[in-house]
């Protein structure tokens, strides 16, 4: 098997091809395993599947468990507080966790193998028949295998060959995000704070170190203002409760990292033939449920079984692997997008009936729909 992309959804899918006997090789263009972006969410159903691929343990020694999701207005008040670590241990299921990306990568590298990943090697493209698929890489060689799966990330050229149509778009914020020292954080609890458009988030990932983003409305590729990344993020969050603006005074300038939010439309298929999709090359979602790592191990693991138990054939095992998956990516895409919008709208009438109504309906829905999930997920992990 080969696989295009050695981030969370190629070195997964790797790990789980790899548990379950398949020879896998995974072409990365980077040189090294790359970790930007500071630190990530691997919400509960990606505990699971790590769990499946037996690295989970290792997953738990160096994570930060969220405890509590909590959403405020910037005015100070608490929307509401959901309760995942309590819900989580309810169901017998590990909760939501905050990793350090470069953590992540490592452990699922170490499932993968060392032998697996190819790095400064890229696929380039590719032509199929009905045997294999034979990939031509950036270093002028080709390379054989029975399948080729495309987890080359939003703007996945294995991808672009397949659905041409299918493009990232803009979704209408930026996020400045950053990985800092900040001491005096509430251990465990995740805060997400609104305002008018613009919100910002917070975690501690370990004993002095904080993920945390700033999530301004802006045009696209609107570059840093003449003052710089953090005067922007002072103004625009200066009237934020604290410790907000101490969070932002206390990081370095140099620190913050700015990226447009894009993401892909649900697409109506992720394979053709021996070749399919995986992670954000099929599901590129906006970032405001934390779900994408999820999303993508959850890939993982149903690509590793659907393949290594079909008895029908390659190309059938991949059909299959896309019906069990598509319908429940295209559910997160929808609800992130729907999320991102309502959040970013900044009329204030419509901020303050929105803080009303999240604080009334929308966050108890929300408490609830948890809950249900982590009661699935404890159920499909008990069978």
């Amino acid at each position: 098997m080969l696989v295009a992309g050695g981030g969370i959804a190629g070195l997964a899918a790797a790990a789980g091809l790899r548990r379950a006997g398949v020879p896998v090789v995974v072409f990365e263009r980077s040189r090294e395993l790359l970790a930007i972006g500071g630190a990530i969410q691997i919400w509960a159903n990606g505990m699971r599947a790590l769990d499946e691929l037996g690295l989970a343990d290792r997953i738990r020694e160096v994570a930060m468990p969220i405890e509590v999701q909590s959403f405020r207005s910037w005015r100070g008040a608490e929307l509401v507080a959901i309760p995942t670590g309590e819900l989580a241990r309810r169901n017998g299921i590990d909760p939501p966790m905050m990793i350090r990306r470069g953590e992540l990568l490592a452990i699922l590298a170490e499932g993968a193998g060392a032998e697996t990943v190819r790095f400064g090697t890229e696929c380039v493209g590719f032509e199929q028949d009905e045997s294999g698929v034979t990939v031509s890489l950036s270093d002028g060689r080709s390379e054989r295998g029975t399948v080729l799966v495309g987890a080359d990330g939003l703007d996945s050229p294995v991808r672009r060959a397949l659905f041409p149509e299918a493009v990232a778009r803009f979704a209408g914020y930026q996020y400045l995000r950053v990985l800092s020292q900040f001491d005096d954080f509430p251990q465990g609890v995740f805060t997400f704070t609104f305002g008018r458009g613009d919100r910002f988030g917070a975690h501690d990932v370990s004993p002095g170190w904080l993920y945390w983003f700033g999530v301004l409305v802006n045009e696209p590729e609107s570059g840093d203002p003449p003052q710089g990344r953090k005067a922007e993020l002072l103004e625009r969050f200066g009237g934020f409760p604290p410790p907000i603006p101490q969070i932002i005074e206390a990081t370095p300038e140099d620190d913050i990292l700015r990226t447009d939010i894009r993401h892909l439309p649900p697409l109506s298929r992720w394979t053709v033939g021996r070749v399919t999709l995986a992670g954000d090359a099929a599901h590129a979602t906006t970032p405001n449920l934390g779900r994408g790592a999820g999303e993508a191990l959850e890939d993982a693991v149903a690509l590793a079984r659907h393949l290594a138990g079909s008895a029908a054939g390659i190309p059938a095992a991949l059909r299959a692997y896309e019906q069990d998956r598509r319908a429940a990516t295209a559910t997160v895409q929808q609800r992130s997008r729907r999320i991102g919008d309502m959040l970013s709208r900044r009329n204030p009438a419509f901020v303050r009936v929105r803080d009303a109504l999240f604080s009334r309906l929308i966050g108890p829905g929300i408490v609830r729909s948890t809950a249900k999930e982590f009661a699935e997920l404890g159920a499909s992990k008990s069978r």
